[in-house]
C-alpha cells in the first residue's frame, strides 16, 4: 500500500524541480508569494529561473 508522501523539501526536492516550474499568481498581495518564495532558501540562479527564467525559455515572446 503507498503512503501519501509528506510535504517535506527533501519530499518536494525543489531545486530539481525548479527547472520545470513557472511561477504564476492573480493574487492581489504576489510580492508576499514572491518573497515566501524566496524565503525558500532556493539557490538565487534557481529562484531567478522559478520567477522568470523558466517563463522566458517557455513563452520567449513575453520579453521577460
Amino acid at each position: 500500500m503507498r503512503t501519501s508522501p509528506t510535504c517535506s523539501s527533501s519530499w518536494l526536492e525543489l531545486p530539481r524541480l525548479a527547472t520545470e516550474w513557472i511561477f504564476g499568481t492573480d493574487w492581489p498581495c504576489a510580492s508576499r508569494n514572491v518573497t515566501a518564495l524566496r524565503e525558500l532558501g532556493l539557490p538565487a540562479d534557481t529562484a531567478r529561473a522559478v520567477l522568470s527564467g523558466n517563463a522566458a525559455k517557455t513563452f520567449p515572446g513575453l520579453g521577460v
